[in-house]
């Protein structure tokens, strides 16, 4: 108990010091040199340092300025991708109106596409962003969690209206 007790005591002083960036430093080397567990430590660290972003020059927050939508490919009623949108505001790409979507990889939802989608095509998600991680993190398991599940008995529902600016 006292070993414990010394050990927290001392690992207290290193914070309150200022040193939590050498001690970072040194648990990630430890920590890069081991196989298996570097590869999901580096995963983790990158999730981390994404969602911990500080705020930017902007006022931007990280992910969290982020807001989650419904890309949806064909127009409304086509195929629909989960998106994060970082921005409502359009851009011109060849005369069309487009917003600018993040779509994240499964089950690693650090990567994925940056497309530029016709602003019709996209729709808000009524989730958040934990909501959006979980779901790619799971490779979609935890839709039903998150999303209203469909009844066998229930008729389909109308697409959902076009983004509206704010």
């Amino acid at each position: 108990v006292t070993i414990v007790a010394v050990a927290l005591f001392g690992l207290g002083l290193l914070v309150e010091a200022r040193l939590q960036r050498g001690l970072a430093i040194a648990v990630n080397a430890l920590l890069d040199r081991i196989p298996l567990v570097s590869s999901v430590y580096d995963i983790m660290r990158k999730m981390v340092a994404l969602f911990g972003q500080r705020e930017g020059r902007e006022g931007q927050d990280g992910l969290r300025s982020m807001s989650a939508v419904w890309c949806h490919f064909g127009g409304p009623g086509g195929s629909a991708a989960l998106a994060l949108l970082g921005s409502d505001v359009p851009v011109l790409v060849n005369g069309q109106r487009c917003l600018a979507v993040l779509i994240p990889t499964a089950p690693v939802p650090v990567g994925g596409g940056l497309l530029y989608v016709p602003e019709h095509w996209v729709t808000r998600a009524d989730i958040g962003i934990e909501a959006v991680t979980s779901i790619y993190v799971s490779m979609g398991l935890t839709s039903p969690q998150h999303l209203p599940r469909a009844d066998a008995a229930s008729p389909p529902t109308p697409p959902t209206p076009p983004l509206e600016r704010r």
